[in-house]
């Protein structure tokens, strides 16, 4: 439903872009470099950049998150740098 992460709702609403996996808040400490490779090769088209809800994430959640992403060589993107109008 709408519902369902609404900041990245209004990003696909108001940017040209398509998301393949969306990772909810309750599961990012269980991310690791596995799950990551697998969501990247189950996406059908190239991975252009990794976007982070930076405000919705807390602290520690960042600190597992980003150096997970950095390893595969993808930039990574704010929510806030993208149109929400």
């Amino acid at each position: 439903g709408t519902h369902y992460a609404p900041n990245f709702n209004r990003l696909i609403t108001n940017n040209n872009i398509a998301l393949s996996f969306i990772c909810p808040k309750y599961y990012i400490q269980e991310l690791n470099e596995n799950i990551i490779r697998m969501m990247i090769n189950n996406t059908l088209e190239k991975v252009d950049f990794f976007i982070v809800d930076w405000k919705g994430t807390n602290s520690q959640d960042k600190k597992h998150l980003i150096p997970l992403l950095e390893e595969f060589n993808i930039p990574i993107r704010k929510t806030r740098s993208f149109s929400t109008i």
